[in-house]
C-alpha cells in the first residue's frame, strides 16, 4: 500500500482521492476549505458531465447524488458568416446518453464527507510550496490538483498545445430559479453570435437540492455581450443579463420570470485556455510531484470539456498508477503514459474545446449549418460533447467538414474506421 497525499479537494482532487482508496492506498486530501467552507461561498464553476465521465466517477465510489436532473441534448440557434453572406439557423441534437450538472457547493462537500467515512483524511491547510516539498518526503506520490498559490506554475506551458496567449473570453455565470421545465425533455440551450460571444442555459441541482438553471454568457472581450465590467452584485448582474437577452434575444422570454436560485449564486472570470505537462521537478528534494485535471488542461467552458476532461485524464492517471511497479511513481512512465492520454482522447479534447473558442472557421461554420438542415447531423455534433474524437479531426478543412456531414447523414460510416487528421 502506498501513500498520498493530493492537493486540492475540487473535480479532480476527490475524483482520485476516491480512485486511489478504491485501489487500497492510504490517502490525504490538503485543501483550504473545509466542507462546511464551501458550502458558505459563491457559486462555483458548473460541470455538465457527459455519461462517460459519470461513469467513470461511480466506477471508484465518487457519486455525490442520484438526484441530479438530467439533460438529453442540446438546442441551438447562431448567426454565422458563410462565404461572406450572413447564415443563420436553429437546431436540436440529442445525446447518445443524458448528462447532468451539480452544485459543486453540494457536491464537493458530500464528497469530502463520504470519502471521510470511508478512511480517507481531510486536511484543512493553505498550502505553500514548502508544504509541498514536504508532502514528498513523507508521502510516496504527490499531487496538485489546484492552481492556486502558483502551484499551475510549477508545471511548464506546453507551448506546441497551446494556442491562446491569454483568455479568450470574459465570464458571467449566474444560478437561477424559475425556467419552465419540460419533463424528459431537458437541454443545454446555446447561442452563438461570433462577434459578441455566446449565451448558455442548463439544469442543474442546486446546493438547496432543489432545480436550478446555469446561466453562462461568454463575452467576446470589447462585443456587445461585455457588459459587466466591474460589477460585483448578483442582483446587479442579473439586471446586466437581462438587457444582454432583451437586445439580442427578444423573442426568448428566458429570464423574464427567473429569480437568482441564492444571494451567493454569481461568479465571474476568465481563463486561458491551456496544456501543462504532467510532472513537476522540485528543486529542494529533487523529488517530483504530478498535475491532476485542470492544472494539466485548462479549457474554456464553451465546449462542455472542462470536467469531462479532468475526469477523463483521472482515469487515466488511475490506470497509469495501478501498473507501476513500486510505491513511488515513475516521472518518465507517467510522462510516457500522458503522451499515450494525449493522442488518443487530449488532443480531441483540446481540439474541440479551441474550434469552439477560436472564430468559426469554414468547416465548423458548414457543420453548424448542416446541423439545421439535417437531424441526424445535429444528433453527430451534440454526440461530440462527450466523444470530442467524433468531430475534432473533421474540423480542419470544410472537405473533412464534408466528409462528416455525410457519415451524419447515413452514407458509410467510416468515422471510427478512419485514422484522426492528426495522424495522417
Amino acid at each position: 500500500m502506498a501513500t498520498a497525499a493530493i492537493v486540492g479537494a475540487g473535480q479532480g482532487g476527490l475524483h482520485l482521492a476516491f480512485g486511489l482508496l478504491h485501489q487500497g492506498h492510504a490517502v490525504t486530501i490538503i485543501t483550504d476549505r473545509s466542507a462546511d467552507d464551501i458550502e458558505r461561498q459563491s457559486a462555483m464553476a458548473s460541470h455538465t458531465l457527459q455519461t462517460p465521465a459519470l461513469i467513470r466517477e461511480r466506477s471508484v465510489g465518487a457519486c455525490a447524488s442520484d438526484l441530479v436532473p438530467q439533460n438529453w441534448g442540446i438546442g441551438v440557434d447562431f448567426a454565422l458568416s458563410l462565404d461572406s453572406k450572413s447564415a443563420t439557423g436553429a437546431w436540436q441534437g440529442d445525446w447518445d446518453e443524458p448528462s447532468a450538472a451539480m452544485d459543486l457547493r453540494l457536491k464537493y462537500p458530500l464528497l469530502m464527507r463520504q470519502f471521510e467515512r470511508q478512511g480517507g483524511l481531510v486536511t484543512v491547510a493553505s498550502a505553500t510550496q514548502e508544504t509541498l516539498e514536504q508532502l514528498t518526503l513523507d508521502f510516496d506520490m504527490v499531487f496538485v490538483a489546484t492552481g492556486k498559490a502558483s502551484f499551475g506554475g510549477l508545471f511548464a506551458v506546453d507551448e506546441s498545445r497551446t494556442v491562446f496567449d491569454a483568455p479568450q473570453r470574459h465570464l458571467t455565470q449566474l444560478l437561477i430559479r424559475g425556467v419552465p421545465s419540460v419533463e424528459g425533455q431537458e437541454r443545454l440551450y446555446f447561442r452563438f453570435l461570433p462577434e459578441h460571444g455566446e449565451i448558455f442555459m442548463g439544469p442543474i441541482l442546486h446546493m438547496s437540492r432543489k432545480r436550478a438553471h446555469t446561466f453562462l454568457i461568454e463575452a467576446r472581450p470589447g462585443g456587445d455581450f461585455d457588459r459587466f465590467g466591474d460589477t460585483g452584485n448578483p442582483q446587479d448582474a442579473l439586471a446586466v443579463a437581462r438587457g444582454i437577452v432583451d437586445d439580442h434575444l427578444a423573442w426568448e422570454p428566458m429570464l423574464k420570470n427567473v429569480e437568482l436560485a441564492d444571494p451567493l449564486a454569481y461568479l465571474k472570470g476568465a481563463i486561458r485556455p491551456l496544456v501543462r505537462r504532467p510532472v513537476a521537478h522540485l528543486e529542494a528534494t529533487g523529488r517530483s510531484v504530478y498535475a491532476v485535471g485542470d492544472v494539466a488542461f485548462v479549457h474554456d467552458p464553451i465546449a462542455g470539456q472542462g470536467g469531462n476532461c479532468t475526469v477523463a485524464y483521472v482515469d487515466h492517471l488511475l490506470s497509469t498508477i495501478s501498473k507501476t511497479p513500486s510505491d513511488r511513481l515513475d516521472p518518465d512512465f507517467v510522462e510516457e503514459r500522458y503522451e499515450e492520454f494525449w493522442h488518443t482522447q487530449g488532443q480531441f479534447i483540446v481540439g474541440l474545446s479551441v474550434a469552439m473558442v477560436a472564430p468559426p472557421t469554414p468547416a465548423l461554420q458548414k457543420i453548424l449549418a448542416a446541423a439545421a438542415k439535417s437531424r441526424s447531423v445535429a444528433d453527430r455534433v451534440a454526440s461530440a460533447f462527450a466523444y470530442p474524437e467524433r468531430i475534432a479531426p473533421f474540423l480542419g478543412s470544410e472537405a473533412r467538414a464534408d466528409e462528416f456531414i455525410a457519415s451524419a447523414q447515413g452514407k458509410p460510416d467510416s468515422l471510427n474506421e478512419q485514422e484522426p487528421a492528426a495522424a495522417r
